[in-house]
């Protein structure tokens, strides 16, 4: 995910997937540290990197109709 001001850091990620009548196959959701760079480009933008994973630890792609929430705790540079 990228987006479009610069952060200080990644506070939280958290989520879940829902889906009408079944179960989902997304099971936890991580930061791929990998991808993530809080301070990329000119002007400056944060990218982060979003693991979906299944209930063996491998990257997933959600369910066909489902749907993922996510909740992203950023802190800038003004943040205590």
């Amino acid at each position: 995910m990228t987006l479009q001001d610069a952060y200080q850091r990644l506070v939280r990620l958290s989520g879940h997937q829902s889906i009408a009548g079944g179960a989902g196959n997304i099971v936890n959701i991580a930061e791929n540290t990998t991808i993530t760079n809080m301070n990329s480009g000119n002007p400056a933008q944060s990218v982060i990197g979003v693991a979906l994973l299944s209930a063996t630890g491998a990257l997933a792609d959600p369910t066909t109709g489902s749907r993922m929430n996510l909740v992203f705790t950023l802190q800038n540079s003004t943040a205590p």
